[in-house]
């Protein structure tokens, strides 16, 4: 009395295998059809929010530091720097 179940095997899988089949690309993708996807729609927006600087008067982005400003900050930093240096060896070396 032993009950045999049996499975219709390549029914299945005829049908996994036509599923399989169309979901692989027929060739490769090329690196310029890749690139045009990555970067489609993803274009600089216009910058609007500009000031002009309240120390210099050159133009700057609103709620950012001016650049012109931070350069000379920067360089004014740099050579006060450099003469300090230059006075602590000058004092190690006598």
């Amino acid at each position: 009395m032993s009950t045999v179940t049996r499975f219709d095997v390549p029914s299945i899988l005829a049908g996994l295998w036509e599923s399989i089949l169309r979901a692989v690309p027929k060739k490769k993708t090329s690196h310029r059809k890749k690139r045009q996807r990555f970067m489609a729609g993803k274009a600089l927006k216009d910058v609007t929010a500009l000031n002009k600087c309240s120390a210099c008067g050159n133009v700057k982005r609103a709620h950012l530091l001016c650049p012109f400003c931070v350069n000379e900050i920067r360089d004014m930093w740099g050579e006060k720097g450099s003469e300090g240096s230059k006075e602590t060896t000058a004092t190690v070396d006598a």
